[in-house]
């Protein structure tokens, strides 16, 4: 028979027997995944026969062609040399505006765009001048008021002439036009201290666009001070700053294409015949193109995307340019048809673009069906925009 004494120890052998036997709780993952979804079970989209025809949804086959290689680099837009004009101010003045004058306005040759009011020099004492020109005239208004109403009197008494007379008020009325004029010289002078009675006009001296302004109006500016520069960019020429590394192999005598930061506006671009510009601080060597910018779009100093010509071909997955959309992240999609009236989102990866087409690193197969009309409409349905 086991002791009482002995039930303690049992009963602590027992408590280290189901405490030796837990195991620490485990930490937390550090990432939640709520509702993953891998890329290939994407959504798909079924329209019905109406909705296909509504949207006009309109598809183009995936083909792996042989495709002429071409590279992107930076580009900087200026003026054509020699196109553009300067005016500058031809006298020290002030600057008055004529109407609405901002860069980026367009301009005929001869319009007034500024006037200018010349600065009065050496008349310090102007407003002292006007107040005393003032105080003559009022003097001669006087007197010439006393001869009138003298010469009036005689008149009357017959000792004085009616022609006297008349050229008494004729002499009054040319004193208090003067006082007039006097006065209303003097209160400009109080408005606009030390500027001329006059304002020269300041003219487009050629047709183009208005591309910076040095000074605004109402400002003073002195002789030869620069106001507005004015050029054509209906044709502007485009620098692509190229790494020296790349020149050989760029077929400089072929055109490129031009592409504005964030739009699909691609313009051909004619190589200009000068000599390239390196500069050593960046290892780069400027090639200059000559693009036509009819509508201005594309402004002097504007940053812009170049896709140069490579010498030689490749073979690559091409699609329209028309197929492609871009998600919030800079992610490129299209969407394939896989079944009648069935579509789904597809990642691709864009190595190049030429003219309006993508060739594509990864991408659907040849010969698979993307959709070019009405893309955006199905990405629009896929997140709820409909």
């Amino acid at each position: 028979m086991r002791s009482s004494s002995a039930l303690p120890y049992v009963a602590l052998g027992a408590l280290l027997a189901c405490s030796s036997t837990e195991k620490p709780p485990s930490p937390p993952p550090p990432v939640t995944v709520a509702a993953p979804v891998k890329e290939s079970e994407l959504t798909t989209l079924t329209l019905t026969e109406v909705a296909e025809q509504r949207l006009a949804i309109a598809t183009a086959k995936v083909e792996r062609r042989e495709v002429a290689r071409t590279r992107s680099y930076p580009g900087r837009v200026e003026a054509v040399p020699g196109s553009g004009a300067a005016i500058a101010a031809p006298v020290a003045g002030t600057l008055v505006a004529v109407g609405p004058l901002t860069p980026g306005k367009k301009v005929e040759r001869g319009e007034v765009l500024l006037r200018l009011q010349p600065l009065v020099a050496g008349e310090a004492d102007a407003l002292a001048r006007g107040e005393r020109d003032v105080a003559v005239a009022r003097s001669r208004v006087e007197t010439a008021q006393i001869r009138a109403d003298r010469v009036a009197a005689l008149v009357k008494e017959g000792a004085s002439s009616q022609r006297a007379a008349d050229d008494a008020v004729m002499e009054l009325a040319v004193a208090k036009a003067d006082l007039g004029e006097a006065t209303a010289r003097r209160d400009r002078i109080r408005q606009t201290p030390f500027a001329a009675d006059v304002s020269l006009p300041l003219r487009a001296p050629e047709s183009g666009t208005v591309l910076r302004l040095a000074s605004t109006p109402g400002q003073v500016v002195a002789a030869g001070a620069p106001l507005v520069e004015i050029a054509r960019i209906d044709r502007v020429w485009v620098r692509a700053a190229v790494y020296a590394g790349d020149v050989d192999a760029i077929a400089r005598e072929q055109p490129a294409a031009v592409m504005r930061l964030g739009s699909r506006d691609l313009r051909a671009a004619v190589p200009v015949a000068m000599p390239a510009l390196a500069d050593p601080t960046s290892a780069t060597i400027e090639l200059v193109y000559a693009v036509d910018n009819p509508d201005a779009a594309l402004l002097p100093g504007q940053r812009v995307l170049a896709s140069l010509p490579m010498r030689g071909a490749s073979v690559g997955l091409v699609v329209p340019l028309a197929s492609v959309l871009y998600d919030v992240h800079g992610g490129a999609w299209v969407y394939v048809a896989t079944a009648p009236r069935t579509y789904r989102r597809r990642r691709i990866e864009i190595r190049d673009i030429t003219g309006d087409a993508a060739v594509l690193e990864r991408g659907p197969e040849p010969g698979a069906a993307v959709v070019t009309t009405g893309a955006s409409e199905l990405y629009g349905a896929e997140f709820g925009s409909r």
